[in-house]
């Protein structure tokens, strides 16, 4: 079987390919088909987005949308080297259709506010105590704000170690095992750090030293784990009580990188033509609700904080 799909990029990189001395904005390197989103003559680049557009043979959608991933997760990258800005595909929107039927998957993403915490008296309490405290270097809370202001799960879990290093630093180069064990526990600080008789498996080096390993890595979720385990320490022997709130949804919220959306297949109502630019645009003028195509299997919007 054989399926069109549609992947919106969202990227600062005008897609300007020339070909025969004319701006064609468009490239293909096989089997995808790379086009700026609304390139236009006279207009130029109007949006920030392209689109990656390709036929794939497969057994099923699913089959196809892994092949199509896969070519993403191998050219995206190396795009992003090249023109030197920021480019994305992870949480952007796409399209699956089996050729010749007017039925299509549709992963839905929109750009959404964040979510804001209140900063309320206790927290006063804490601000005061931690501005008094000389326990703890300044520089661990230099690193700490750079890991709550990071957009993405890499760049947050490096400067969540180097963090933690600070944060139990007793020589230079030289970190109290026994309080990296008091702040995270043994099995999380074993998975980042390792053992003194074996290291070289451990999450924090495997990163520093090129092994790039994605939120998926063994099923967890480092960065959630690791923050409330900090919070916890911090309750504990430096506030002296719970002071900091545990159960935050969501922490770390972000200005940034809020998204929310789902997955349902959709067809046209009438004349409407199946195509990820056409059903964006009537999902930007009418919501979740769209006007020119049916939804058959609705479900709940999911969003990020």
């Amino acid at each position: 079987m054989r399926y069109r799909i549609e992947w919106k990029i969202e990227t600062l990189a005008n897609n300007a390919v020339m070909k025969d001395g004319r701006i064609e904005a468009a490239f293909t390197r096989s089997p995808i088909r790379y086009s700026h989103w609304d390139f236009d003559i006279n207009r130029g680049w109007p949006s920030d987005s392209w689109l990656a557009e390709a036929s794939i043979d497969a057994d099923n959608y699913k089959a196809a949308f892994r092949l199509f991933r896969d070519e993403l997760n191998t050219v995206v990258p190396r795009i992003s080297l090249i023109c030197q800005t920021y480019i994305d595909y992870l949480q952007q929107p796409f399209l699956i259709a089996k050729d010749g039927e007017m039925v299509g998957f549709l992963r839905y993403m929109r750009k959404r506010a964040g979510t804001g915490l209140m900063f309320v008296e206790s927290h006063v309490a804490a601000l005061d105590r931690l501005v008094a405290d000389r326990s703890i270097p300044n520089e661990f809370y230099y690193y700490w704000n750079d890991v709550v202001n990071a957009v993405g799960y890499i760049p947050k879990l490096l400067l969540m170690c180097s963090a933690i290093e600070c944060l139990t630093r007793k020589g230079r180069h030289e970190r109290d095992w026994t309080k990296v064990e008091q702040v995270l526990g043994r099995d999380l600080k074993e998975d980042l750090f390792g053992t003194k008789q074996n290291s070289d498996n451990a999450l924090r080096n495997r990163l520093t030293h090129g092994d790039y390993l994605g939120p998926s890595y063994s099923g967890k979720n480092y960065v959630e784990l690791i923050h409330k385990k900090v919070m916890a320490y911090f309750n504990d022997h430096v506030l002296h009580e719970p002071l900091l709130e545990l159960g935050v949804v969501k922490p770390q919220r972000h200005f940034w990188g809020n998204v929310e959306g789902g997955g349902w297949f959709i067809k046209p109502k009438g004349p409407a033509e199946l195509s990820l630019n056409k059903v964006l645009a009537d999902y930007a003028e009418n919501g979740v609700d769209p006007q020119h195509y049916e939804v058959l299997d609705a479900k709940p919007i999911e969003a990020t904080y």
